[in-house]
């Protein structure tokens, strides 16, 4: 399991242990397609110039007051 993923996991674990009432959990996926500009920069004649990939969060809101509230969102 590669470190960033195991750190992820672990720091929800924690913070979830430390929420308690009026806190909100959510999901957030996407699938992001971009195109990168290499400037004036020579790229080999197969090179792939598009970043495609699919995007997951998760989100922790917990509510410190009727307009303030602080998140995590690990992705």
């Amino acid at each position: 399991m590669p470190i960033k993923r195991l750190l992820s996991i672990l720091s929800i674990i924690m913070v979830s242990q430390f929420l308690q009432a009026q806190t909100s959990y959510s999901i957030k996926t996407g699938y992001t397609i971009a195109w990168p500009d290499y400037g004036d920069a020579s790229l080999p004649a197969d090179a792939e110039t598009e970043v495609n990939g699919y995007n997951i969060s998760l989100l922790i809101y917990k509510k410190l007051s009727s307009s303030i509230s602080i998140g995590l969102e690990p992705g």
